[in-house]
């Protein structure tokens, strides 16, 4: 199903490398464990992506990236070294088409906090050009703005992380 998936959106193959920093690993120093990757085709002949019954016109950019973000599992405040961090992984894959303004986004990650952040930056509340479409130039702004909110969660926690991490530190010398 998901070959299927994205070969029917037509999802740049780099995207598949992200794929691989999900799961058990015993180092996760390669290089698909971070990157970011593009693929742009905003020319009039580049019409190889171009699908008319589907409303695709080809000229588009691609873009994939992963980002890591930091959550404290449990705390004891008696004895911080035991307390429990979770590094998190997340890959996101965004493509805009520029000539019909359609976005398609795929975005992997465990838990829901991506998922709740993101409903909040389209639900009621939400700034009107977050969630505009009316016309090209709003869809083009409304399609940057969860970059910049999955770019927000990934830096959440990492403070008080450190400064977790310096205290260990400074216990244990």
């Amino acid at each position: 199903m998901l070959a299927q998936i994205l070969t029917f959106h037509q999802v740049m193959p780099e995207f598949l490398d992200f794929f691989a920093s999900f799961g058990l690993q015993t180092s996760a120093r390669e290089v698909r464990f971070s990157g970011f990757r593009q693929q742009v085709s905003l020319k009039p002949q580049a019409t190889s992506f171009a699908i008319d019954a589907l409303g695709r016109s080809g000229r588009q950019y691609q873009v994939a990236y992963n980002l890591k973000g930091v959550t404290l599992k449990n705390y004891d405040p008696d004895n911080i070294e035991r307390a429990e961090w979770s590094i998190r992984t997340a890959a996101f894959y965004h493509q805009f088409d520029v000539v019909q303004g359609r976005s398609v986004w795929i975005v992997i990650k465990g838990g829901q906090d991506v998922y709740e952040k993101y409903k909040e930056l389209t639900g009621r509340e939400a700034r009107p050009e977050d969630k505009s479409f009316g016309t090209d130039d709003e869809c083009f702004v409304s399609s940057l703005s969860p970059h910049l909110l999955f770019c927000r969660w990934s830096t959440e926690d990492w403070r008080g992380y450190i400064r977790w991490f310096e205290e260990a530190v400074d216990q244990e010398v």
